[in-house]
């Protein structure tokens, strides 16, 4: 036959040529390989010419990708290349190499350093190289494939078939696929993920980005993240009694028994729980014996030997209030209450509290920083200058702190708090004309630490702090059997007046109620518990053969007869870690715009960032790690789903629920009508 003979119309064509050979799975196969393989050799070639970093970034694979689907669908005009890619015999395949490629990609580490890949897979690790499978999902082998397939579906989409109910489900499946792998090229090409790491009372504007290669950048957030608090919430601990055996060099685990009163599960040893309290503590009972004090109430005046008399004070301000008791048991110094200022002393008969008062001194106490010149030791104050013993010099001390630190935002000294934790001070030493000679900061707890000049006298110093002669100062002192109160702070003057039991006496800045005085009563202890929360467990253990039961803590064994011992123990899993929590407040232009609690799977959302809580460390409670996702694609991959989802319920569900209605009333589901 001629030339001219094969120019036939298709249809001449295809009936001289017989019935399309349909695609086979073994076809797709090879062409999903050989494009795993041609993008990984080209990986390769682009480092090896410098026109790529070894580890390709996610860019250059998305690219890739879409070249590789747009060849595909070029390649679609061909007919024999849109039967393959539009058949399921190439829709099989490219699925299950997708799904196996994914699976390596999960099981074998991710963008690791060297080292780390060394020393998890050996020799094994020149196949895993070589194949990028340590980069998997960036890598332009995946890359291709993902191409090839979503080509594959832009096929199907244009198969040229009648459309219906059905039809259109199948095209709205297919489409939501490309929906959402368009989705995951957005998130890949203006994606960033990265972490951030921020203690209490830090805030920052920027979060780190891991590159390729083992590098990392920083990259803008656009608003400042503040870290305002963290808590950690356990699990809540559950308390068992076991019995070990220690007549055996290994103890051996016996029985295991209930922390309830009434238990006699261990009653074979001897052993029954009596009473059970979660947190502990020592609850004071006070039974008045019939001397009470109140502004112009008859009480006896006369103190019996080894008579206790008793206050009942609440202190604090509504919703934090503090009740306590306060005992006169005879001490010279009567019985004591902490006040924010300093402290109450309470006396039943007034005459040893105005003895006590005489004792008062009312100078100031001395000051707690020292200075040590050679063998020469004085007390110095802040804002005073004092001679240098056998020097020409004077020292003046400028500032001092009780906890010493360097503020993070001002980068000035700073006090972390008011307790005595790093004292310091900055001295300045002057010499006989009065002019700066040297300048240095002295620090009580590290006195061998210089921060001076190089020739400074000030490094011949030392400092020491004291705290002995800094205690609380007596603000007050209440007599009960006149109901009189003397207070050296507050509305009231430095003398006595009479006050009535449930009168508010503010002492400077707390809020006191007496609540009742008793010139004697009988005190008294018993078992209570705070909370439900095992906090301080403790239980009364009856134990046989002993007169008393015993209180068994935590962690403290109480021996038995025969080499046994009975221990209180938790439950496996309790006080572990439940959840963490963050509360962080967003800034912009130092304005605070929002403050909100995250935690693990609810993230803060703001101005396109997820703010992820995801680490913490159990040494150090204030300490809070975060990941910083930004995923413009992310409402496409959900878009995607939505279409996938509603095209798969078209094409199964719809078409039965109009054949139904085609059913015409009346007629019995075996008839034809």
């Amino acid at each position: 036959m001629g030339k001219e003979g094969c120019q036939v119309e298709p249809t001449e064509e295809k009936a001289s040529r017989g019935p399309a050979r349909r695609p086979r799975m073994s076809e797709a196969f090879a062409l999903l390989a050989t494009a795993f393989l041609l993008g990984i050799v080209v990986q390769h070639g682009l480092a090896w010419f410098g026109l790529s970093s070894y580890r390709s970034p996610r860019n250059l694979a998305v690219t890739t990708g879409l070249v590789v689907f747009a060849a595909g669908v070029a390649a679609g005009w061909r007919r024999r290349w849109f039967r393959l890619l539009a058949s399921t015999a190439f829709a099989v395949p490219a699925i299950v190499f997708l799904t196996c490629l994914s699976i390596l990609g999960t099981l074998i580490l991710q963008d690791q350093p060297e080292h780390v890949l060394q020393g998890a897979y050996g020799p094994a690790l020149v196949v895993i190289d070589g194949l990028f499978l340590d980069d998997m999902f960036h890598s332009l082998g995946f890359a291709t494939v993902h191409g090839l397939f979503a080509s594959g579906l832009a096929m199907t989409l244009a198969l040229n078939r009648k459309l219906n109910i059905r039809r259109a489900g199948v095209m709205g499946a297919h489409l939501g696929i490309l929906i959402l792998l368009a989705g995951v090229a957005m998130g890949a090409i203006w994606g960033v993920k990265g972490r951030l790491n921020l203690h209490t009372g830090q805030s920052a504007d920027r979060f780190t980005v891991d590159l390729p290669g083992g590098e990392s950048a920083a990259y803008p957030l656009g608003f400042t993240l503040q870290l305002d608090d963290f808590q950690l919430v356990h699990y809540e601990t559950r308390n068992h009694l076991e019995v070990y055996d220690l007549s055996t060099g290994e103890p051996k685990r016996l029985a295991t028994g209930l922390l309830a009163p009434g238990d006699e599960s261990l009653a074979s040893f001897g052993v029954r729980v009596e009473g059970y309290w979660p947190d502990h503590y020592r609850e004071t009972v006070v039974e008045p014996l019939g001397m009470s004090g109140a502004a112009g109430a008859t009480v006896e005046v006369s103190s019996p030997p080894g008579r206790l008399a008793a206050m009942l004070a609440r202190t604090g301000t509504t919703g934090n209030q503090e009740q306590q008791w306060v005992f006169d048991d005879g001490d010279p110094r009567g019985g004591v209450l902490s006040l924010e200022r300093g402290t109450l002393h309470y006396f039943w008969d007034e005459t040893r509290a105005r003895r006590f008062l005489e004792t008062v001194s009312s100078a100031k106490p001395s000051s707690p920083h020292r200075i040590v010149a050679g063998e020469h030791t004085f007390e110095v104050s802040v804002g005073e200058e004092y001679p240098l013993p056998g020097s020409p010099y004077r020292v003046e001390v400028v500032r001092a702190f009780n906890d010493f630190i360097i503020d993070p935002v001002a980068h000035e000294p700073a006090n972390r708090s008011t307790r005595p934790n790093n004292p310091a001070i900055e001295v300045v030493v002057k010499g006989a004309d009065g002019r700066e000679a040297g300048r240095a900061w002295l620090f009580a707890r590290f006195p061998s630490f210089r921060h001076s000049g190089e020739d400074s006298v000030a490094t011949n110093l030392r400092y020491e702090y004291s705290d002995t002669s800094n205690r609380p100062e007596v603000v007050a002192i209440i007599a009960g059997e006149s109901s009189r109160i003397w207070t050296s702070l507050g509305e009231s003057p430095s003398s006595w007046r009479s006050f009535d039991v449930g009168q508010e006496l503010r002492i400077d800045r707390t809020p006191l109620v007496i609540q009742a005085m008793h010139g004697s009563v009988r005190r008294t202890y018993r078992n209570a518990t705070r909370s439900d929360t095992a906090n301080n467990p403790v239980a009364l253990i009856r134990v046989g053969g002993k007169a008393e039961p015993i209180l068994l803590g935590h962690g403290k064994p109480l021996f038995l007869d025969n080499g046994n011992a009975l221990v209180m123990t938790p439950e496996k899993g309790g006080g572990a870690v439940k959840d963490y929590l963050s509360t962080v407040s967003v800034f912009q232009d130092g304005d605070r715009i929002l403050t909100r609690t995250i935690e693990v799977n609810d993230p803060l959302e703001f101005a396109g960032f997820h703010v992820y809580q995801t680490d913490y460390r159990p040494d150090d409670p204030t300490f809070s790690g975060f990941q910083i996702v930004r995923d413009p694609g992310l409402w496409i991959v959900y878009l995607g789903f939505i279409v996938t989802a509603l095209g798969v319920s078209c094409s199964l569900l719809l078409p039965s629920l109009l054949e139904r209605k085609r059913v015409l009333p009346g007629v019995s589901q075996g008839e034809k009508p």
